[in-house]
Formats: C-alpha cells, sequence, structure tokens
C-alpha cells in the first residue's frame, strides 16, 4: 500500500500508524493476560461470569 500514496503523506503518516499498532499490541497482550488469569481462576470471585 505504500506505493500508492506521496512519499511526505507517508512520512507524516508513519509515526501515527506506528502508535496506533502500539496500541493494538498492548490491547492484545493484556486481552490475553486477562484470559490466562481467568483459566487459572485467578480473581474468579463468586458472581463473575
Amino acid at each position: 500500500m505504500q506505493g500508492f500514496l506521496p512519499i511526505a503523506r507517508r512520512a507524516g503518516s508513519d509515526g501515527a500508524l506506528r502508535r496506533f499498532a502500539d496500541q493494538v499490541w498492548d490491547f492484545f497482550c493484556q486481552l490475553r493476560a486477562a484470559q490466562e488469569r481467568r483459566a487459572s481462576g485467578w480473581n474468579d470471585g463468586p458472581g463473575r461470569l
């Protein structure tokens, strides 16, 4: 897709795309950690789904 964008646009959007990718990666890491905690039964008190 980079071939379709002008060089100036690629350079300007690179930082924003990298930040977005970092946020998505952090979200998936947190989701995986929560799933592992749930699978192990950690902090799984009464009334929790």
